[in-house]
Formats: structure tokens, C-alpha cells, sequence
């Protein structure tokens, strides 16, 4: 079953990343509309090798996997977040992935990831026949298909999965 985010309300689409530290990947769920991300019970560790400390109170988004409350959190000590309490699952809005990719803008950056789910017809591809439409990604095979859209220049800008992409296959320091 697809997440739905706590956010906008919107199905979030898969797309997967390199486990950090080891093989494999990690499938993620990103809220098109927003940018939001959700990490199921131990993926943030996989994918960025941060860890998630909890704080006291409650919030008013639920989580998309088991509809609890989210709990406040915070991420290596400085990025608020929220997780929750029951599936441990932690969820990034858009603005906490800004502040993520910010700390990480000046790295250099390698490959950002290995697929995603196509939003068009749900294949798996390569990041690099990935094309971002204003509600998610989509293969080429699907660009062939689709009717031309004129994006607005505001949006041809980099976006923030861009950023996170580039901050995510950044090498440490």
C-alpha cells in the first residue's frame, strides 16, 4: 500500500537510493506535491546513516504507514523531524529536506541513487531516465507517450529532491 502524506494528503511515490556503508538499496516514499519523505522503520539509518532521537510532545500529522500520531524527533541533534512512536517509521516535510540538503550543498556529489518507481506505468528505472514532472517522476518510455507540458522557469530550477539527491550522494566528510 502506498503512503499517503501527512502533509498534503497526496500518494507518495517510491524511489530508491544505495544503502549507505553496505549493498543494497532502500526504497524511500517522497510526497510529489510537497517534496516530504518518509522513512520506514530503519531506512533513514540505511540510507543516510544518521541517526533519530526522540522528544517529548506530540503532532498533528499522522503517520502514513499505521495513522498514529507522530512524535517530535530530531536528526543528529539538528534537524527537527517527526517519527512515529509505534512503526518507528520517520517523516522529513519538505522543509527539513531543505535543511538537510543545505548542510550538504558545497560537497561533491557522486551517484545520487539507483531507481525509482515510474510514476506513469510503475517500472523501475535508473535515475538517469528519470523526469520530473510537476507530480512526480516518470520514465522515458512514458515522456514518449505523454503530450508535450511547458514547465515554468520558476520550476526549472533545481528542486529539492534534486538537492537531496546531490546531498544524499555526496561523499562524508
Amino acid at each position: 500500500m502506498a503512503a499517503v502524506c501527512p502533509d498534503c494528503r497526496k500518494t507518495m511515490q517510491a524511489f530508491y537510493v544505495p544503502a549507505k556503508g553496505r549493498a543494497g538499496e532502500v526504497e524511500l516514499d517522497r510526497c510529489s506535491q510537497c517534496g516530504a519523505l518518509w522513512f520506514n522503520a530503519g531506512e533513514l539509518e540505511q540510507a543516510l546513516q544518521k541517526t533519530v532521537r526522540r522528544r517529548q510532545g506530540t503532532s498533528s500529522r499522522s503517520c502514513p504507514a499505521c495513522r498514529e500520531k507522530l512524535q517530535p524527533a530530531v536528526l543528529d541533534g539538528r534537524i527537527d523531524v517527526e517519527r512515529c512512536g509505534t512503526c518507528e517509521g520517520v517523516f522529513l516535510d519538505g522543509h527539513d529536506v531543505d535543511a538537510l540538503s543545505a548542510k550538504r550543498a558545497s560537497s561533491p556529489s557522486t551517484a545520487a541513487g539507483s531507481g525509482f518507481a515510474c510514476e506513469g506505468c510503475g517500472a523501475r528505472r535508473p535515475f538517469g531516465e528519470a523526469t520530473s514532472t510537476l507530480t512526480g517522476l516518470i520514465c522515458a518510455r512514458c515522456v514518449a507517450r505523454a503530450q508535450p507540458v511547458e514547465v515554468p522557469a520558476e520550476l526549472e530550477k533545481r528542486s529539492a529532491l534534486g538537492r537531496f539527491f546531490s546531498w544524499l550522494g555526496a561523499s562524508e566528510r
